[in-house]
Formats: C-alpha cells, structure tokens, sequence
C-alpha cells in the first residue's frame, strides 16, 4: 500500500472524500465500496484479449462521434447515500460533462465487466445491480476462460427494469446501445 493509504486506520471505513484522495497518488488499482477499499487483481491473457478485442471494436465504431470507449476508467456512482467507485474493464460515454479527466462522476452509457476467478458471486451481483441502480444503459459481463466463455448482456428497458439475455462466443455480440456496433469474439475462444 502507499503511504496515503498505510495512514488511514484498516478499522475505520474511508469516506469517499479520502479514499478519493488517497487514491490520485496510488499506483494500485482500487475499488471503493461505501467505506471498504478493495484492491484489484492483475487480469490474466485471455482477459485481456477480451477487453482488447472489445476495446477495438467499440474504439472504432465511435471514432469521429461524441461518445468515447475507455478500458479501465475510474467510475464514481452515488446511490442513494452511498458511494461507490468502480473500474469497470470498459466503458462508453457520451456525457463530457461526467468526465473529469480522472473520474467518470455518473453512469456511462455503456459497461463492459470481464470476471476473473476470484470474483464473488455477490461482488457479481452487486456491482450489476449498482451499474442498472444508477442507470447505466447496457452492461456486458463475461465470464469464462479460452476453452469457454458467455456473456450476459442488460439493456436498460426503463427505470431499474433491465431485459438480460445471455450470448455465446459463437455468435457475434450486437450493442443495443450504439446500433451498429459489433464485436466477432468466436475465434478468440478457439484460437487463444
């Protein structure tokens, strides 16, 4: 840890406020979960290759339009009376005004999670949950390794109503966010 976090007492839940602090002089990925910090682990290869491949794809689809894609950008949601910051493996967002260069302060307009082995079925649950709580139009969440992945995709129907429908990697994965917008991962699984 740095020395910016080695002073806050293990004990003591961070606000939001100090965490953020703290945060800009760390080298360390790191989540904020409404007082607790968690630190994020290393992503393997094929993760990776994931993230890139999608990365690509949406990069140059938005080329030349007012939304940008960004791999592993700092994501602040409030909910409710909690905070919470994210670092989402990608994202898209069409509102400059969220971005503050460091930090996407509100909902991006689309979310990409890639979950390693050491994800939770609860931190699952709970980040999925706290991106459609604040709005966040289509998340993508994969889960899987070269020999076999799925995605389940949730397109924001309306306020907190969210449509799922799970994809394989033999198919080409469609945004229903930015029409148009598709990525060919089959080969990636077989060919890794």
């Amino acid at each position: 840890m740095t020395q910016a976090f080695d002073k806050q007492s293990p004990n003591r839940p961070l606000s939001y406020a100090e965490f953020y602090q703290a945060n800009q002089q760390d080298t360390l990925k790191r989540e904020y979960l409404n007082g607790q910090t968690v630190i994020m682990q290393s992503p393997n290869a094929w993760h990776q290759a994931v993230v890139m491949e999608i990365t690509l794809a949406f990069g140059e689809f938005l080329r030349d339009k007012p939304c940008r894609f960004w791999p592993s950008r700092d994501v602040h949601l409030q909910i409710g009376a909690q905070d919470f910051l994210y670092v989402p493996d990608g994202l898209a967002l069409c509102d400059a005004t969220k971005d503050d260069g460091q930090t996407i302060h509100g909902a991006p307009d689309f979310v990409l999670e890639v979950w390693s082995p050491g994800n939770s079925s609860f931190e699952r649950r709970q980040k999925i949950r706290n991106y459609q709580l604040a709005g966040v139009n289509e998340i993508w969440e994969i889960t899987g390794s070269e020999d076999f992945a799925t995605c389940v995709k949730y397109v924001k129907q309306s306020d907190n109503d969210y449509a799922a429908r799970i994809c394989f990697f033999d198919e080409v994965l469609q945004s229903s966010t930015f029409a148009g917008c598709t990525v060919d991962l089959k080969n990636l699984v077989k060919n890794f």
